[in-house]
């Protein structure tokens, strides 16, 4: 499983915004205490990576960042920092991740979190998830003979989510996706069309989940981050929170939101709340 972070705003300080994120993120994937009692998984070890999206004079500028070396034993802050300097004043989109794989799956690059695909209008596709879906339910929705075994679910998942959706997504096709969720689905999806970004972040578990250590381990946070929003998975809030983290409210099991931003002149909107059961 998995520890992830979006933010989204015009940020007072971006840099600062950004490498304080990534420096909790290393933190809680270096030691989770919400993982060791709920798998025994202390060190989220299996690779991170980070989609970052900044808007200046109406342009959209793009890094797509994935790594299989563990976070806590990279300079993350640093590589961060250097990406995110010609960028302080301008509106941000950022979801981070860092990934303990399942027993069993695939430990590549493929499988290293932001995973991408291509929809059917050509859009591009990005997210990051902590948790589990159904690979057989995935599957049937791809090429009949398309050699899927070096993926994991999330890549599987998000392949098959993009030949459900075009050039955004609504409140059907996160239904379709959630109803294939084996344990958890906290998420952060990024649909980039043209001219502009829209991002869904959410948490869900499971009903056979409802334990204090599930609980624990798959609430999301949404907090006030100097100017901006910020999502943050539970062990980075209770344990390592961040010094420009304002006040802070969990979602509710199945709550998702929604958010656009315009490429022409940055503008972030609030979209819909939606609550799946």
């Amino acid at each position: 499983m998995c520890r992830m972070a979006v933010l989204i705003g015009q940020f007072n300080d971006a840099e600062e915004t950004i490498v304080e994120t990534a420096e909790a993120l290393a933190k809680a994937a270096s030691m989770d205490p919400y993982g060791d009692k709920l798998y025994g998984e202390k060190r989220h070890r299996d690779g991170w990576g980070f989609l970052f999206i900044s808007i200046e004079n109406g342009k959209p500028m793009i890094v797509h960042h994935r790594s299989t070396n563990p976070i806590f034993e990279e300079d993350a802050p640093n590589i961060v920092k250097g990406l995110v300097k010609a960028s302080v004043k301008s509106p941000i989109i950022l979801m981070m991740h860092a990934r303990a794989a399942s027993s069993g799956t695939p430990r590549n690059i493929f499988s290293t979190h932001p995973v991408r695909a291509v929809t059917i209008n050509g859009s591009e596709l990005y997210m990051i998830h902590n948790g589990s879906f159904t690979v057989d339910e995935m599957r049937k929705y791809l090429p009949p003979g398309e050699e899927l075994g070096k993926y994991n679910d999330t890549y599987i998942a998000n392949l098959a989510l993009a030949r459900q959706v075009r050039d955004d997504l609504d409140w059907s096709s996160m239904d379709w996706l959630l109803r294939r969720t084996k344990t958890g689905a906290n998420l952060g999806i990024t649909i980039i069309s043209d001219g502009r970004a829209s991002i869904i972040t959410g948490s869900y578990h499971v009903p056979f989940q409802e334990n204090e250590n599930a609980i624990n381990y798959y609430k999301l946070y949404k907090c006030d981050a100097d100017g901006g929003i910020a999502y943050f998975s539970s062990t980075i809030v209770d344990h390592y929170k961040p010094m420009m983290v304002g006040k802070c409210n969990e979602l509710g099991n199945g709550e998702y939101h929604r958010y656009h931003v315009a490429f022409n002149d940055g503008s972030v909107s609030r979209g819909e709340t939606w609550r799946f059961k």
